[in-house]
């Protein structure tokens, strides 16, 4: 399974060298795939800047008690969270239009490429949980720090978490940003 983030760099480098060729066939679908990619990349941000409020949430808490109180049911808020919040609602239903779109380009992309494409396209189908599982290995990371580590430690944990969250807003915004400067 690819993490969100690594969904946006494949598909940027699969898509651009495809994006002239669809769009010199079809100007039209121009600002259909401006569009799609850019609130796409906006709905994945959302959805980790909602789990990077959560684990903020954990940095102004003054014992190990309180933090692991705090991230003992993290993933199940997390996951109703996204869905009150109809966050991966919008991914699917971008997703879908996306699909769409590539079904339209032109036959001469070859099956290799089109195969690679439709898996990362599958991967975004698994909505609140592609945003969720991206922060995997944080969950046992920080369960363990909390069973082994002091509370400064801990904290140090937290911030790099959410250095990382930066980070990956970032590379999102850059994969969407080559996908948009190719149409």
């Amino acid at each position: 399974m690819y993490k969100v983030t690594d969904i946006f760099s494949e598909l940027a480098s699969l898509l651009v060298p495809l994006l002239g060729k669809a769009v010199d066939a079809n100007a039209a679908s121009r600002d259909e795939i401006v569009t799609v990619i850019s609130d796409m990349a906006s709905e994945v941000e959302e959805g980790l800047g909602l789990v990077a409020t959560y684990i903020r949430g954990a940095a102004y808490l003054d014992s190990k008690q309180e933090i692991g109180k705090h991230f003992f049911e993290a993933e199940k808020t997390l996951y109703r969270y996204h869905s009150e919040f109809k966050i991966c609602k919008g991914l699917r239903l971008l997703r879908d239009r996306f699909s769409r779109m590539f079904d339209a380009m032109p036959h001469s992309v070859q099956i290799g490429e089109r195969k690679r494409i439709e898996t990362l396209l599958s991967e975004l189908q698994l909505d609140e949980s592609l945003i969720v599982e991206e922060f995997g290995d944080f969950w046992r990371r920080i369960h363990a720090a909390l069973e082994a580590q002091p509370l400064d430690e801990v904290k140090a944990l937290i911030r790099a978490e959410l250095e990382s969250v930066q980070d990956k807003k970032r590379r999102i915004q850059e994969s969407a940003r080559t996908i948009l400067q190719a149409v």
